[in-house]
């Protein structure tokens, strides 16, 4: 709850502070394609006590749609992504010590989740528009095969840097590295840490 109230008095006191500026405004639409690579995730197992489970992914695409308003300085955005990565290997940590891989390992790591969204310039007009970005949300993370079959509803929150290039005085060509991190997921019997990085490539649409 506490930070679903961070998250509002985020987003309204940066619309706030956005609305004070006196520039051109626009609003815009901005759908997006990416590719997305994992941090390994650390895992534990309430079956096995005092085991670790390292497991790391293969690499894996997002994709997503903002809907948002640009005031000059900043921009101010609703945003859902989608991102999927695949099971590449399972390294089990005994309590004892040592460690083994797994063999035939297999699942998905699954998220969908909404953001608001803030972006500052730090040109306010011209052809290419270097930005840094953060947002708040929430996220639902599910997991199957080898991780389990299972989701949870997780706070989430990014950040990121990019350029917009303009192409038209319509269209802009967005280019962005993203972070994204979410809570320590609980699966049933297991707990899983989940985040990574996205290259993002996306065209705003302004209206």
């Amino acid at each position: 709850m506490k930070r679903w109230v961070l998250g509002f008095f985020f987003c309204t006191m940066i619309l706030s502070i956005a609305t004070m500026a006196h520039c051109e405004e626009y609003s815009y639409i901005r759908p997006y394609l990416g590719g997305t690579i994992l941090s390994n995730s650390d895992m534990d197992d309430s079956g096995y006590a005092g085991t670790r489970f390292d497991v790391d992914y293969e690499p894996g695409i997002t994709a997503g749609v903002a809907i948002g308003h640009d005031f000059g300085r900043f921009m101010v955005e609703g945003e859902a992504t989608y991102q999927t990565n695949g099971v590449q290997k399972i390294i089990t940590k005994p309590a004892g010590g040592g460690s083994y891989e797994n063999a035939n390992v297999s699942g998905n790591a699954v998220l969908f989740a909404l953001f608001c969204n803030v972006y500052y310039k730090f040109i306010k007009e011209g052809a290419v528009l270097p930005y840094v970005m953060a947002g708040l949300g929430r996220g639902s993370l599910a997991v199957e095969g080898s991780l389990g079959n299972d989701s949870d509803s997780l706070f989430t929150y990014q950040a990121g840097a990019g350029v917009g290039i303009r192409l038209t005085d319509k269209l802009n060509l967005d280019v962005r590295y993203r972070y994204l991190k979410t809570d320590t997921g609980y699966f049933n019997t297991t707990h899983i840490s989940y985040g990574g990085h996205s290259g993002i490539v996306g065209l705003s649409i302004k209206f």
